[in-house]
């Protein structure tokens, strides 16, 4: 329990390299040696020109709680060295770690275990179509590192083939194929949970058999075929080949990277590599083995410029696909009334909306495609953030991805399903999201994977998820019984869309470019491309990627809903602590009393010794609050002006336009006439009025999870404070105690009496059996105060309300009796100048 202090960072020694991702490269005599597996690491290998790694070391925690970033996503290194370099991967780790690898590699390269059932899928005819085109191109050497930007490395080869426009031009042949169907079709039914999934109106003989599909297109058939495990023994020993060992330290916390002295001859040296034991090591390096990844500070932009959702349209995140260095995986957010739902996010995707000035909070949704790495690897991260998101996708895929993400992160799949609110997909059935109509189905791919039509204000967009859009392989399928006829119609439709976002790769499990270059000009025009990098484009093609960031957000011209305006001021108000606690029969008052007003940036708002007139809630843009020495941003959702209102007195603070800014304004008396009948708000006021005299807001900086949280997230944990203050050796708990509450110290500092060796936890420490407070259960420790001390602390109820608001925060205090104080002094001073 004590044996550990996490927020105590180990570094690295001797030879070696940090890959700009996170993770270490070590180079050994049997080549590079990595250390921690992080999304999308393949591309540091790539952009720094060394050589692709061939042995990875799993860390010791396979998924940080505090980012959600996955540190063992060794999916797309096996693809690459497996379908590349012709050769398996290994993974050194302990026995344990193998167990949930193997679980997450079932998950995303062959889907859920109902869908591998043992069902074989006669190819005769297939595999050499699938070999032409699959990774077969030599990728060129430079310098020993696989060069895939250049222009002969795995460019599609697959047969042009033109878009049938419309249903008629295949019937020709459909008596032919609906006979074949027929008579090759097996007699293999899905389970009734994935049936559960259609409409009742679906007609039953129409629901795809995804098995064989997948099947179709997989080229390999078990995980055992892309990797090899390489296991730490009972010393923590992992043996490597030519005299080269790994060392699992555990109560350090590192690995050692050790190999034998190198003898000329080769008959000794493999005398040698035969018997390890009797040689001396020299140490190469000496690896934390924890990750520790790139801070990613949630930081709004204040350029001078306000980003305006369209009321329907598109903003790339990214474009790209796993293998290319220079840009992200494909993730994009879909704008819908002004509201954002992110589709597939690509790591960081929060980050760098923010740095385009586009605040967090304004998506609400994710959709989840599927459970490759390239598609998942910042969903987590999204969760993670404030509030609960909502998750739309089927059960099928949403099983597959907590099946994955407990296994990396050792925590049970119903603690994981409670982080998030969860609106299953039906196929077959509009479904309404944010006053839009989507229509979801199954695509073609290797694992269960959706993709959607979406249709609003008279225009639409459909979005390909990846797929195999290749009319000659899905007219094979169909003829082989694999496919419906009905189903091989519905691809082969037109696209009668306004925009169409389409993949584009390597097949047969994504569609070749040289399909969509063949199609006609006036679909051409209005489909942009992703999952593609630049240098696959063939030039004169017509064909386009959709460009990244806000500037290059696709805006269709539709017509809002009448009750648009209505629906932004009540989602507004959501993130609004003051009014959670307001009835709904109030939110016509809410409606009638709000107003809006727009000031230019360095307008002041408010200034400091005036009389209070208003509260404000920001709309757009970004504000600036100034109280002393302390200086907020403020971003939408946030609200300011309360504290003069309900407290009495003149204003206390200067606020200020960073940029252009539009707020809703409540005048004084309206605002106080919706919260005089809540007592919740009140005292909500009155307590975050106490604790902002404290300085309570600058103690949460020094902690190391908390200095992370929004304004909305830290104005929230200072409403649940209470200030105490202990003498010198009074226990704060003792062993045998109900677990009734947590603090924050403020001053002075405490130990645990269990273990008086550990470093004292001083101002920013927050201290608190989390599991023992939620169960709730008693007491397995005691704490106790070195000296006169002032905690601000909360109860087990409040956190526990706090918790289910904020469900990052309470992963990343789960399990934990307590989350450390910041120990970087830079990276305290570095939070208290930041806006977020």
């Amino acid at each position: 329990m004590f044996s550990k202090r996490k927020s105590i960072r180990i570094n690295p020694e001797g030879d070696f390299i940090c890959l700009p991702r996170g993770g270490y490269v070590v180079n050994s005599r049997i080549g590079m040696i990595q250390f921690g597996v992080p999304p999308e690491t393949i591309k540091d290998s790539m952009a720094m020109k060394i050589d692709v790694p061939t042995t990875y070391v799993l860390p010791e925690e396979l998924w940080d709680r505090k980012t959600g970033i996955n540190a063992a996503e060794a999916e797309f290194p096996a693809y690459f060295n497996y379908f590349i370099l012709k050769r398996k991967v290994k993974f050194v780790c302990t026995k344990e770690q193998e167990q949930r690898i193997r679980v997450v590699f079932q998950e995303t390269l062959l889907g859920p275990s109902d869908f591998n059932t043992g069902i074989v899928i006669d190819k005769q005819g297939v595999d050499s179509i699938i070999d032409s085109c699959c990774f077969d191109s030599t990728p060129q050497e430079n310098n020993g590192h696989i060069d895939l930007n250049s222009s002969n490395s795995i460019l599609p080869s697959s047969p042009s083939s033109s878009l049938v426009n419309g249903s008629s031009n295949c019937k020709r042949n459909n008596d032919q194929s609906e006979k074949n169907s027929n008579s090759n079709n097996s007699s293999h039914m899905p389970n009734q949970e994935f049936l559960q999934e259609f409409s009742s109106t679906f007609p039953r003989d129409e629901i795809p058999d995804l098995e064989k599909e997948c099947k179709y297109l997989r080229t390999f058939n078990a995980v055992d075929e892309l990797f090899d495990f390489i296991l730490f023994d009972d010393n923590g020993v992992a043996k490597l080949t030519d005299g080269v060992e790994i060392h699992y330290i555990q109560e350090q916390s590192v690995f050692q990277v050790l190999q034998t002295s190198l003898l000329e001859n080769s008959q000794d040296q493999q005398k040698q590599s035969q018997n390890n034991n009797n040689n001396e090591f020299n140490l190469i390096s000496t690896i934390p083995s924890r990750i520790n990844f790139p801070d990613m500070i949630n930081c709004i932009s204040t350029n001078d410029q306000v980003f305006d959702p369209p009321d329907f349209g598109i903003t790339i995140i990214g474009s790209s696909h796993g293998f290319d260095p220079k840009k992200s995986t494909t993730g994009f957010v879909l704008w819908i009334n002004k509201r954002g739902i992110i589709v597939d996010p690509p790591l960081n995707s929060s980050s760098f909306l923010q740095s385009q000035g586009v605040p967090t909070r304004m998506v609400d949704h994710v959709i989840l495609t599927h459970c490759h790495a390239d598609h998942d690897s910042g969903t987590f991260q999204k969760l993670l953030e404030e509030y609960q998101i909502t998750v739309v996708t089927t059960p099928t895929i949403l099983g597959s991805f907590l099946r994955k993400y407990g296994a990396l992160s050792n925590l049970s799949t119903d603690v994981l399903r409670r982080l998030f609110v969860f609106r299953p997909v039906m196929i077959g059935e509009p479904m309404i999201i944010s006053g839009a109509e989507f229509r979801f189905f199954y695509t073609i791919h290797t694992i269960p994977t959706i993709s959607f039509e979406v249709f609003y204000g008279g225009k639409s967009i459909f979005y390909s998820g990846d797929t195999c859009f290749d009319p000659t392989r899905i007219r094979d399928m169909n003829k082989r019984g694999i496919m419906k006829t009905q189903r091989m119609n519905f691809f082969l439709r037109p696209w009668n869309h306004s925009i169409v976002l389409h993949e584009a790769g390597v097949p047969p499990i994504h569609t070749p470019v040289s399909i969509l270059r063949s199609l006609p000009e006036e679909i051409k025009n209005r489909l942009y491309l992703v999952h593609i990098s630049e240098h696959s484009l063939p030039s004169g093609s017509g064909l386009k990627i959709a460009k990244e960031g806000v500037n290059h957000t696709l805006r269709l011209d539709v017509v809002r809903q009448s009750n648009s305006e209505a629906v932004d001021i009540l989602k507004l108000m959501e993130s609004v602590d003051i009014f959670r606690s307001i009835p709904l029969t109030q939110a016509c008052e809410i409606l009638q009393t709000a107003s809006k007003k727009k000031y230019k940036q360095g307008s002041v708002i408010i200034a400091r010794d005036t009389e209070p007139d208003a509260f404000f809630v920001v709309a757009s843009g970004v504000v600036c609050v100034n109280v002393g020495e302390l200086n907020k941003n403020l971003i939408v959702g946030d609200y300011f002006g309360e504290m003069s209102l309900v407290m009495g007195g003149l204003r206390s603070a200067n606020v200020s336009a960073v940029t252009d800014v539009e707020v809703l304004v409540f005048n004084k008396q309206d605002f106080l006439s919706i919260t005089r009948n809540s007592i919740d708000s009140i005292q909500f006021i009155t307590r975050l009025w106490e604790m902002r005299n404290e300085g309570s807001w600058e103690t949460i900086n020094f902690n190391s999870v908390l200095s992370r949280c929004t304004n909305s997230q830290k104005t929230a944990l200072q409403s649940i404070f209470h200030r105490e203050i202990l003498g010198p050796n009074q226990y704060l708990w003792s062993k045998g105690e109900l677990a009734s509450f947590g603090c924050l110290v403020a001053e002075g500092s405490f130990i645990f009496d269990e273990d008086d060796s550990l470093e004292p936890f001083t101002k920013g420490s927050f201290l608190g059996d989390i599991n023992a407070m939620t169960s709730p259960s008693l007491h397995k420790t005691a704490v106790i105060s070195k000296e006169k001390s002032v905690i601000y602390k909360v109860l087990s109820q409040d956190l526990i309300k706090f918790f289910s608001n904020n469900p990052g925060i309470h992963l990343a205090f789960l399990d934990t009796i307590f989350v450390d104080a910041l120990r970087d002094q830079n990276h305290q001073s570095d939070l208290h100048s930041l806006t977020y």
